[in-house]
């Protein structure tokens, strides 16, 4: 908003109260996000896992190295100290940078108090002539169209709303962050997710996991499991509210993946992985295997492999179609 505001007003201002991490759709005439393949997917994942500590720390320092080798942040701009990306995703933008650059757009404290009709004053004092005000809080969903008694966050953890990071959003009580506790065959919240993945690509999963779980091909835990769950997940979030804003959306990506690809029967993991079936497959057919573990993760590959779900049968010509595309524009995956 405020890089397409720049074009038409003689000054905006970005009031904020703690620093983000930047970066451009493209970097070195390729898409940000390509340098996703499965095998780091794997690496990651077990990272994440088995050693969380590690694994944000390391992404911290990828994701911070790449936006400093990209772009010269000023101080005071106040872009760093970051959230770590355990809390926030990066904040995507082509043209902030740029306007920072030239003084369109100027970084300010966070805004304090209005003062008259034309002045504002931010938290470190100093004060603003503006016309108008636009405050960016994002959105809140509304989960009360469910009805009073199916409402997942009418009875949702206390200690998140007393958490500095909830700032006045829901946490539902949620199964998997889809399905609700009270109605799980028949009740689920789609759009609910967040963690570092394209967000459709995770719905897509999701809907994959409802679909199974409601044609009983794949069967909820005890109720009191799933409660557990729950009640377990958010404790984490909790935890990361503690630390500063959080989305409530967000969930466990080791865990999450390890159950969406079980429930909905994907079978990736057991092709691509080291068990006979994953030998079988890398001796009939080794340059596939290699494009599904090392050309760009699609979503077309957890639609690949026979599972729960019937498997689709232009998987194959859809992966290598896009890979031949990818690579003549682009070139070889890094």
């Amino acid at each position: 908003m405020a890089t397409e505001l720049s074009k038409i007003a003689k000054q905006v201002y970005i009031a904020h109260r703690h620093g983000a991490t930047i970066l451009p759709r493209w970097v070195n005439d390729r898409p940000v996000d390509h340098v996703r393949t499965y095998r780091k997917y794997c690496i990651l994942q077990l990272m994440s896992k088995y050693t969380p500590g590690l694994w944000e720390k390391t992404m911290n320092h990828v994701i911070s190295g790449l936006q400093h080798k990209i772009y010269d942040l000023k101080p005071e701009w106040r872009f760093t100290p970051a959230p770590s990306i355990a809390n926030q995703r990066p904040l995507v933008s082509d043209d902030l940078v740029a306007r920072l650059t030239d003084g369109s757009v100027i970084s300010t404290h966070g805004l304090e108090e209005v003062i008259d009709s034309t002045t504002v004053q931010t938290s470190d004092g100093q004060q603003y002539e503006v016309d108008a005000i636009l405050f960016c809080t994002g959105f809140s969903v509304d989960y009360s169209v469910a009805g009073t008694d199916s409402d997942p966050t009418r009875a949702t953890t206390k200690d998140w709303k007393m958490s500095s990071g909830a700032n006045g959003r829901p946490l539902p009580r949620l199964y998997q962050n889809i399905f609700s506790l009270d109605h799980p065959n028949s009740l689920a919240f789609m759009g609910n997710l967040s963690f570092m993945n394209p967000a459709f690509f995770m719905f897509d999963l999701a809907a994959m996991a409802v679909a199974q779980l409601w044609k009983g091909n794949a069967a909820f835990p005890p109720q009191a499991e799933m409660e557990r769950v729950v009640d377990e997940h958010h404790a984490w979030v909790c935890h990361l509210s503690a630390r500063g804003s959080v989305m409530p959306a967000i969930v466990k990506a080791s865990d999450w993946m390890d159950w969406v690809n079980d429930v909905a029967g994907t079978n990736l993991g057991r092709y691509l992985g080291y068990g006979i079936a994953g030998w079988k497959f890398w001796l009939k057919d080794r340059e596939f295997c290699r494009v599904l573990m090392d050309g760009l993760l699609s979503p077309h590959a957890y639609r690949l492999f026979p599972g729960k779900r019937k498997e689709w049968s232009g998987a194959r010509k859809a992966i290598i179609a896009m890979e031949k595309d990818r690579e003549a524009r682009f070139g070889p995956m890094e």
